[in-house]
Order: structure tokens, then C-alpha cells, then sequence
């Protein structure tokens, strides 16, 4: 069992959170090698967020 989620079951974790980037279609499609890995084998319920990648703009500065 991955480490994170011996962690999560020891600490009674209810949500894991991770976030990830893609990388092209032919690099994992969907998820990073690891997220889908703790997708699979995860008890608890498991929120990917998709990382922007480094140098984009993620907030936007509301005027006024």
C-alpha cells in the first residue's frame, strides 16, 4: 500500500487531496501515474485538483 494512504488510514482521514498536471494525452490521460494510483486503491473519497503550470496566471485582480 502506498505510503500516503497508510497515512490517511492512520490519522482517520476523511478526504485526500492531491493535486496534479497533465502532461500530454499520451502521458497519462486523465491523471498523473500517482493520483490515479491513489484514485484506485484509496478507502477514502480522493479530490484531484489540476495544477496550472508554473508561470501562468492563476488568479485574476478584480478592478476597482
Amino acid at each position: 500500500m502506498l505510503l500516503l494512504l497508510c497515512e490517511a488510514e492512520k490519522r482517520n482521514c476523511d478526504l485526500i487531496v492531491m493535486g496534479t498536471q497533465r502532461h500530454g494525452m499520451f502521458e497519462n490521460a486523465l491523471l498523473g501515474s500517482k493520483a490515479q494510483r491513489v484514485v484506485r486503491q484509496s478507502k477514502n473519497p480522493v479530490l484531484v485538483v489540476h495544477l496550472p503550470e508554473e508561470g501562468s496566471r492563476t488568479v485574476s485582480k478584480k478592478k476597482g
